[in-house]
């Protein structure tokens, strides 16, 4: 991902926080487990939750005894 298309996302990540924040927007609940969208007249912006586990590096394949780490994982979809 590029400098500009980074800035682009924070511009607009603060963006949606500050009009959440303010009221101005209203957050569903999709079909989807952890998924909410938000609606405007051309486009829609949909926010996922997801729990990623992740495997120590030394490890290639999970065993019962194994040094894994949960990550959260967010997906922004428009």
């Amino acid at each position: 991902m590029t400098n500009r298309s980074m800035s682009k996302l924070i511009k607009l990540s603060n963006a949606l926080m500050t009009q959440t924040k303010q009221g101005r927007l209203t957050w569903t609940p999709t079909e989807k487990l952890d998924v909410f969208e938000v609606n405007f007249p051309d486009y829609s912006i949909r926010f996922a939750h997801r729990n990623v586990r992740r495997l120590a590096p030394h490890q290639h394949v999970q065993t019962e005894q194994t040094d894994e780490t949960i990550e959260n994982s967010y997906e922004v979809e428009i």
